[in-house]
Parts: structure tokens; sequence; C-alpha cells
């Protein structure tokens, strides 16, 4: 993951089978062309990668373990953006359920009632 984030590419993800590679090139290729791209075709493909892939990874920020991921994969914290979510207050909750039911018509008991 972190080298996902931080090249846009898996290491060694087509080593195995290099016409597989060769296939994507060629189909790059004719998109770039499209573009007129004339740089390199592998750069071009690693680009429409980091422009269009988008991840979402969840993780428990308190603890030891953490701080020890985030060490030791710094693109975690360099190459993402990190929504941090605690718990909201019950009177927020309680606020923002007014906010949204204000004006709303309820059948309440078989007959209809304006929340107030």
């Amino acid at each position: 993951m972190n080298n996902l984030l931080n090249t846009g590419e898996v290491p060694n993800l087509f080593e195995a089978n290099p016409n597989e590679k060769d296939n994507i090139l060629q189909i790059v290729r004719e998109q770039a062309n499209s573009e007129n791209y004339t740089g390199d075709i592998w750069t071009f493909f690693i680009n429409k990668i980091r422009e269009n892939l988008h991840l979402a990874m969840a993780m428990n920020p308190i603890g030891e373990e953490f701080r020890t991921r985030v060490r030791n994969f710094p693109s975690i914290v360099n190459c993402s953006t990190i929504d941090w979510f605690h718990p909201w207050p019950e009177d927020a909750l309680l606020e923002v359920a007014k906010v949204k039911f204000e004006g709303l018509k309820l059948e309440i008991g078989g007959k209809d009632k304006e929340d107030e």
C-alpha cells in the first residue's frame, strides 16, 4: 500500500508475466497517441493510475500499533488525506436530527402531525 500511494505502482506486479505488461502498454499507447502524449508510455500509464485510483483505508489511530505502522509506511500520512472520526456528543446528534426533521410531516398514531 505504501508503494501504491507513493509511486502509483505495485512492485514486481508484472515480473511473473512480461506479456501482460506488453499488452497493457499496447492499449495505453493507443490512448496516449489519442491524447498526443509524446513521453514514456509507462509513465503515462502510471500517471493515469495516480489520477484515477482512489483508495479508502480504515485504521484505529489509538495505540502504539498505529504509530509503528505510520513510521514504517510514511506514505500513509504523506500521500493521503486523513479524516479523523470521533464519537459525536449526544446534544450534537439531537441538534442535527432536529434540523433535518424540522418541517417534516410525520404520521403519528394514524394521524398526520407536522413536526414542531
